[in-house]
């Protein structure tokens, strides 16, 4: 049987809108707490938190459809076409959402540059984007269009068909004799005098 893979652009188009859905957010954090999140280093951190929870809400929720999902009409499930379990949901949107705990890092993580060897930190944003991509590659290059997340989560994203939309019928769906919608209509010609 033939897997209704998504296509590429479609999933890069509903991950920059969920992508953006989630920075609209973070602007509003923002704009609210200003103080607290006022910093390159808070708000980059607090990005790939934001990203994190609205992939499992999303997975835990809504079966995975996000708002960028449902525009494109696609849907991760269980590679094997299950729907996902919930360890596959956790790994999924933390690797969804873990290149840009990197791309965060140099400053986010500066408490613990002690524990680190020196220039561990400046090179943390370039691993966040060599993690980006690699993640992207399988999808466009490989016989089976999953990224490196879906292969990590062992699921894969789906296709889903096209909406029907409900036609109701244009006359009552009953004759004179069916004794299940109760008292028949009288018959037009039987009324008139």
């Amino acid at each position: 049987m033939q897997v209704p893979y998504a296509k590429g652009n479609d999933r890069f188009l509903a991950y920059a809108i969920d992508a953006g859905a989630c920075a609209m957010f973070l602007f509003a954090l923002v704009v609210l707490f200003e103080d607290a999140c006022n910093s390159r280093a808070a708000g980059s951190a607090l990005f790939a938190c934001i990203f994190f929870l609205y992939q499992l809400a999303f997975l835990t929720y809504r079966e995975g459809i996000t708002l960028g999902k449902d525009t494109r009409h696609i849907q991760p499930v269980s590679s094997q076409g299950q729907p996902l379990t919930p360890g596959q949901k956790v790994i999924r949107a933390f690797f969804t959402a873990l290149p840009y705990f990197f791309i965060g890092a140099d400053r986010s993580l500066a408490w613990g540059a002690e524990l680190l060897p020196p220039n561990a930190l400046a090179v943390a944003p370039m691993i966040g984007i060599l993690l980006l991509m690699a993640d992207v590659y399988p999808l466009e290059f490989h016989k089976q269009p999953r990224t490196l997340t879906d292969r990590i989560a062992r699921t894969i994203v789906v296709a889903l068909p096209p909406p029907q939309p409900h036609r109701a019928p244009a006359f009552p769906m009953y004759s004179r004799h069916d004794a299940e919608f109760g008292v028949p209509p009288p018959d037009r010609d039987q009324s008139k005098p």
